[in-house]
């Protein structure tokens, strides 16, 4: 017998609920979801060099207020896929068609089931960045946008990992995720 949507995560921290048919809203709580400092670092261009000093006390104040501001969820819908041409640049799934281009469509071409899932890490953190910027400090403007793209990129890392675990466990592999604006698939798809 197959999981219901609903039971796909059970025993993991996220809390469910069917937003539709075959469709799941999940709140990620933030605890779940790793800030790693050196990934903000290198959003920030410090791949190689070490952080100033204020930039870190900057970084550990917005780690430290994000709590505040973040509000993680996110959903995900598990479909068929209807067509999957490698050699072609498009990926059918349902009655949409992705022009994904070749590498993407290739990468997909023995899918049977595609998991379309997006997240969001609500207004919070780009009005706290945005009133920061307004009222004369722009640096701590950008570090809050910054962090705030690392966390919620973090978000989509554990949602992807859940569900790859899940999906291992129904004896089906997971490929990386992919979405516009990676690997030549256009941004306005």
């Amino acid at each position: 017998m197959n999981a219901s949507p609903a039971d796909r995560m059970k025993g993991r921290d996220f809390r469910q609920t069917a937003a539709g048919e075959n469709t799941l809203k999940v709140e990620i709580p933030l605890q779940a979801v790793p800030i790693d400092k050196r990934e903000i670092a290198l959003a920030l261009g410090y791949s190689d060099r070490k952080l100033p000093p204020h930039f870190e006390d900057l970084i550990d104040e917005v780690i430290r207020r994000s709590p505040e501001f973040c509000a993680l969820q996110a959903g995900y819908r598990v479909l068929d896929v209807e067509k999957t041409l490698g050699s072609r640049q498009y990926i059918q799934v349902g009655e949409t068609q992705f022009h994904t281009r070749q590498l993407v469509s290739a990468q997909l071409k023995n899918a049977e089931k595609i998991v379309l899932f997006l997240c969001s890490i609500g207004s919070g953190m780009e009005e706290w960045s945005r009133e920061s910027s307004g009222n004369g400090d722009p640096a701590l403007g950008y570090f809050i946008d910054t962090t705030a793209s690392v966390i919620v990129e973090s978000a989509v890392d554990v949602l992807h990992r859940s569900l790859g675990d899940f999906f291992k466990l129904q004896g089906l592999n997971i490929t990386n995720r992919y979405s516009p604006g990676y690997c030549d698939w256009p941004v306005d798809e």
